[in-house]
């Protein structure tokens, strides 16, 4: 027996918003109605999130693929979560763009901070309408870490928003 049948949509909502972002990610793949609640129990949770997206440069084993690790780590009574999105930065927008998207609407309410990594310094393949994404998605966003980026390519206005 599926309780989502049984319950109300609501209380369905709320007993996913207490279930952590490794788990959603599951249990999104059960059915259509699942995705549904996951994705709007996800849409009202406040839990803080930390998202860092590191680029990497270089043809080692499974280079062409992006990895998600979600991270609990943290002091007693901690209640963010900490994710880790690794991708190469010579596939970001033919292979990885689409993934890339789907994870930042899914967590775009719960990010606070948001730690970009370009490894080695090489990041002309992140353009202005990517910065521009991430400054409109990301609303309740607090902290912006760029590190190793170079902004030589993006819009003036673009890089006096993410100064704000």
């Amino acid at each position: 027996m599926d309780f989502t049948e049984k319950l109300p949509a609501d209380i369905c909502r709320r007993v996913f918003r207490y279930v952590d972002l490794k788990q959603r990610t599951k249990a999104e793949r059960v059915s259509k109605r699942w995705r549904e609640i996951v994705l709007d129990a996800a849409a009202h949770d406040d839990r803080s999130v930390w998202l860092y997206v590191i680029f990497r440069e270089g043809h080692l084993s499974g280079h062409d693929r992006m990895t998600v690790r979600v991270s609990y780590d943290g002091p007693i009574f901690w209640d963010k979560s900490i994710v880790y999105v690794y991708l190469c930065s010579c596939h970001a927008y033919e292979r990885h763009e689409k993934q890339l998207i789907s994870l930042f609407k899914r967590i775009a309410n719960s990010v606070h901070r948001l730690c970009l990594v370009s490894s080695p310094v090489r990041s002309p393949f992140l353009t202005n309408d990517f910065y521009t994404f991430i400054l409109d998605i990301f609303k309740n966003l607090q902290i912006l870490y760029l590190r190793e980026l170079n902004l030589e390519n993006v819009a003036t206005t673009t890089v006096e928003r993410l100064a704000t």
